[in-house]
């Protein structure tokens, strides 16, 4: 859930984030920034600067639509990219000047409900990591990691050297999400490993 401004989002992956009643919770209705922007995906994890300014993605396969919001939360600027890996992307990180987009090996190749079976591990092709600038969102680089999964990811922050770290809930591959998940209903546990390199 975010408060924009004077409204409080029901946020999630699929679509656009729905407007709550701030007293009862009850469901207003589909909050659409833009005419033509109703049922862009809104992800659930948003980042907000110091100033309140909002910044979110919403994906599709191998494109991401960046939103920034100003901390009333109305649209200051949207812009549509193209991703260098269709991964799954659940969440993202920032830092005061940069987005920091994880993009883990766990592809779309097929549409297919529910979702998860539509996507494959291909820890062949590495964890990439996009690095857009704030100020410019076409100024963009992309660094290669070693293959990892993750759903959340934590802070991110520059060091004097210009090295960008970043926090995050690291796993070896997506077991977890893949099967994990449903046995956890079960009342099953899978366990899940690290990465040899964090």
């Amino acid at each position: 859930v975010l408060v924009a401004g004077d409204e409080v989002l029901a946020l999630w992956e699929a679509g656009s984030p729905f407007r709550l009643d701030r007293d009862s919770l009850a469901t207003l209705g589909v909050r659409t920034f833009r005419k033509d922007l109703a049922g862009m995906p809104f992800l659930a994890h948003p980042r907000i600067e110091p100033s309140g300014r909002i910044w979110n993605l919403g994906q599709r396969g191998g494109k991401a639509f960046i939103w920034r919001l100003s901390p009333g939360g109305v649209l200051e600027e949207g812009r549509a990219i193209t991703l260098p890996a269709a991964s799954y992307l659940h969440d993202f990180t920032a830092t005061d000047r940069h987005l920091v987009i994880v993009l883990q090996p766990w592809l779309y190749e097929e549409e297919r409900l529910p979702v998860v079976d539509g996507l494959r591990w291909r820890p062949e092709r590495g964890t990439r990591v996009l690095v857009i600038d704030k100020t410019d969102l076409a100024a963009q680089r992309v660094f290669e990691l070693p293959p990892f999964f993750f759903f959340h990811l934590g802070d991110a922050w520059k060091e004097r050297d210009g090295t960008i770290r970043f926090d995050g809930c690291f796993e070896r591959d997506p077991s977890f999400a893949a099967e994990g998940a449903r046995l956890l209903l079960q009342g099953r546990y899978l366990r899940s490993e690290l990465p040899e390199q964090t």
